[in-house]
């Protein structure tokens, strides 16, 4: 552990500021705009030549590539030396451009990177793990939509978080955004008063939780789960974490599945080498089940309107 280094006055003692004050001036546009020039002595047409030697760019003859064939040297005693030479020297990169590098296009407004903000310009907030649950399980699926954030963790439990945004009546407590707009109510994520709801059936062997696992469908009332020992898509729904219904169509463990922006269609992957993709009413049908999830009549694929694969891909093996 390095811990005798001293920061110069400017970091004002923090080793946090030394560092973002670092990668803002390797990130700033000064640099952006003459990093061609660098390209230009170290990859480019700057390297060898008359145009080299103008802009003192010139180094030991050895350092270049295909200068020396020491395979091709007999004598023992020079070709340690070139050896020698080279490994003092060092090596000058493969030239890989004849022509001047263009320069780099400007940043686009707005599009700086988060690190570079001013650290009080920010409130940084998280959704974390909640009292008594594991601290150290990571979130593998984040869905944002009907104004909600649904969190899945590794362990197949789940939380459902209110986004609040400017327009909204009140703007909660964790924040992540500069208070910049007219309105001054920030960006923020309301926590999930309840606890954990979580997916109960147990995934297949081999077979581990992970985001393309997970899709929530539009409303946030409902989501969708693959990687199940029964080869099933699952649906489950986001308020109290019932089981809904089974859909059971593929021949080995479904690994990804993919719910388009409208809900009108479902794409569900499997180890059997095909793609389903399902013709989805859910997002008008949802409106119809009662936030208890009584299992609806008739089958998952009937009230959810997902009712056989409109389309069947197959893969290799």
């Amino acid at each position: 552990v390095v811990g005798d280094v001293l920061l110069p006055p400017w970091a004002k003692g923090s080793a946090e500021e030394f560092v973002r004050l670092q990668r803002e001036a390797l990130e700033s546009e000064h640099v952006s705009h003459h990093l061609s020039a660098w390209i230009d002595l170290v990859f480019g047409f700057k390297q060898k030549g008359a145009v080299a030697v103008g802009a003192n760019n010139v180094f030991y003859y050895t350092t270049y590539e295909g200068a020396v064939d020491l395979h091709a040297e007999e004598d023992e005693l020079q070709r340690a030396s070139l050896v020698t030479q080279i490994r003092d020297f060092g090596q000058t990169p493969m030239q890989l451009f004849r022509r001047k590098h263009p320069v780099r296009l400007p940043l686009i407004p707005g599009t700086l990177p988060l690190l570079l903000h001013p650290r009080d310009s920010l409130r940084l907030s998280m959704i974390g793990a909640p009292a008594g649950g594991p601290s150290c399980v990571p979130i593998v699926h984040l869905a944002l939509t009907a104004g909600r954030i649904v969190a899945v963790s590794a362990d197949c439990s789940f939380s459902s978080h209110r986004w609040l945004t400017p327009s909204s009546q009140d703007s909660g407590p964790f924040t992540f955004s500069a208070c910049d707009s007219s309105s001054g109510l920030p960006y923020s994520i309301q926590p999930d008063p309840r606890s954990p709801r979580r997916i109960a059936t147990p995934f297949a062997d081999n077979t581990s939780a992970q985001g393309n696992c997970f899709a929530v469908l539009p409303g946030a009332r409902m989501m969708l789960s693959c990687g199940h020992w029964d080869f099933s898509v699952r649906c489950t729904t986001v308020e109290n974490g019932s089981f809904v219904r089974a859909l059971a169509q593929h021949k080995d463990v479904v690994t990804c599945l993919a719910v388009g922006a409208s809900g009108e269609v479902v794409i569900t992957g499997s180890r059997d080498t095909t793609l389903r993709v399902w013709g989805s009413q859910a997002h008008a049908n949802l409106n119809r089940l009662r936030e208890t999830a009584t299992p609806p009549k008739g089958g998952f694929g009937k009230e959810l309107g997902i009712a056989g694969g409109v389309r069947v891909l197959v893969g290799h093996r």
